[in-house]
């Protein structure tokens, strides 16, 4: 181990030789300049732009030094000759090897934390000039959303089909009470005493008074079994979602909770829609949705390393870049890949893209046609399931969706990004084992 952590400290002394703070300057400085790009849209979208650009650099300059730094270094150590300074010493090989690797995750990490920490405050400034109304950037950004499953409407049950909660189909015009009924809440994932209603309608741009504390609705939460309730009184400007809060206690032991959206404007009407009424679960700030987007890049970089590294172990320092090119660019469109092999051979021909469903075929296939298919789909099918699926670990457009990122997400991301860092760890150790270094 000591081996290893000498290996690792001279691989970060190398890689700051090769001025990769430069890098992160470049970073920084595109950030500076982007704000005057982003083009005149409303607030929202432009923090969505920023959010997006921050990420998006993040992605982009940490892929660039992934690649750069790990697919030549064992190439270039050989050839410069300075590997047999480290063979004298009581090292192994996959000692080399492994020492490499963890180099190459310091000065990602720390790149990860600088820019990371860059575009976070950069992201807050931008906040902070907007306002908080403006900012699209709430305190309860970025939770996993439970919507429910049936609407009580003037004596009718209204059944909520998740294709009218995707499509925001209207189901009620005009209305005076409604009445969302939630099932199966999962009392586990939320914390803290209290949890919250995300309410969105189509109003007349009718807000909350202070002085008159009236608004737009007033929303009533009820324990479906004990009968106690907790009455706000909300504004709702349209299709503006508003957070109310309301105590944990109202979902009962089952997970049962009713939802009452009662009309309270002194004139004018709104209308409600299958998602009006949503409950926000596991409340999480915009910085730890942040921090697991950061954590998720640095998982896509270490797979990269991973299998820069593995290919840098037979092939010369130039080949194994562009390997790791293709690495990356292939992984990033594994599941457009996996999604037309899945296509070729059963609904469309490669040579025309002239589609056949169930069976009714709107052109026949030559022979040569029709092995160009299946070729095509096993090709595309091996590809998709040899390279990792990179595009997997890219959260800047959940992160600018205010998408809150499950530590599900985490957890699968590290087990998948672990199965594919073990198999390149394998075969870099097997051939360089085996590698004539003289």
């Amino acid at each position: 181990m000591h081996s290893v952590l000498a290996i690792a400290r001279v691989t970060l002394k190398d890689a700051l030789r090769k001025k990769v703070l430069f890098t992160i300057l470049f970073f920084a400085v595109l950030l500076t300049v982007s704000s005057g790009f982003l083009p005149s849209v409303m607030a929202e979208e432009q923090m969505r732009q920023v959010s997006r650009i921050c990420l998006g650099g993040i992605g982009f300059f940490g892929m660039v030094v992934a690649i750069f730094l790990s697919a030549p270094s064992l190439p270039d150590d050989i050839s410069a000759k300075t590997i047999f300074t480290v063979m004298t010493k009581p090292a192994r090989r996959w000692h080399i090897i492994a020492g490499k690797i963890l180099g190459l995750a310091y000065v990602l990490a720390i790149m990860l934390l600088v820019m990371g920490g860059l575009s976070y405050g950069y992201i807050r400034l931008w906040a902070w000039k907007m306002g908080p109304e403006k900012s699209g950037l709430p305190r309860l950004e970025g939770n996993e959303l439970n919507y429910a499953e049936t609407a009580d409407y003037h004596g009718l049950t209204l059944e909520i089909s998740p294709p009218m909660v995707e499509s925001k189909r209207a189901i009620a015009s005009g209305l005076d009470r409604i009445t969302y009924h939630f099932r199966g809440l999962n009392g586990a994932r939320f914390s803290g005493d209290t949890i919250f209603a995300q309410v969105t309608l189509f109003s007349h741009s009718w807000d909350y008074d202070n002085v008159t504390k009236e608004g737009t609705a007033a929303l009533e939460a009820t324990n479906p079994t004990t009968g106690e309730t907790h009455v706000e009184v909300f504004g709702a400007k349209t299709l503006r979602p508003v957070a109310i809060g309301f105590p944990r206690s109202l979902v009962d032991k089952e997970g049962a909770l009713d939802v009452t959206v009662a009309r309270h404007l002194p004139s004018g009407s709104y209308s409600a829609t299958a998602s009006s009424v949503a409950i926000l679960s596991q409340p999480s700030s915009y910085g730890v949705n942040f921090i697991k987007a950061l954590a998720m890049m640095f998982m896509q970089y270490m797979v990269l390393v991973f299998m820069a590294v593995s290919a840098s172990t037979f092939l010369t320092s130039t080949v194994s870049t562009i390997m790791a090119l293709f690495i990356y660019f292939t992984g990033s469109f594994a599941e457009v890949l996996r999604t037309q092999a899945l296509r070729l051979g059963t609904q469309a021909n490669i040579l025309t893209m002239a589609e056949h469903h169930h069976g009714a075929v709107h052109e026949e296939l030559s022979g040569g046609a029709w092995a160009l298919n299946i070729a095509l789909r096993y090709f595309y099918l091996g590809i998709s399931v040899v390279f990792p699926n990179l595009d997997s670990y890219d959260m800047g457009a959940r992160i600018s969706e205010n998408e809150y990122i499950t530590w599900g997400t985490l957890a699968n991301g590290l087990v998948y990004g672990a199965m594919y860092a073990a198999a390149a760890f394998l075969v870099a150790h097997l051939v360089f084992r085996r590698k004539e270094v003289a």
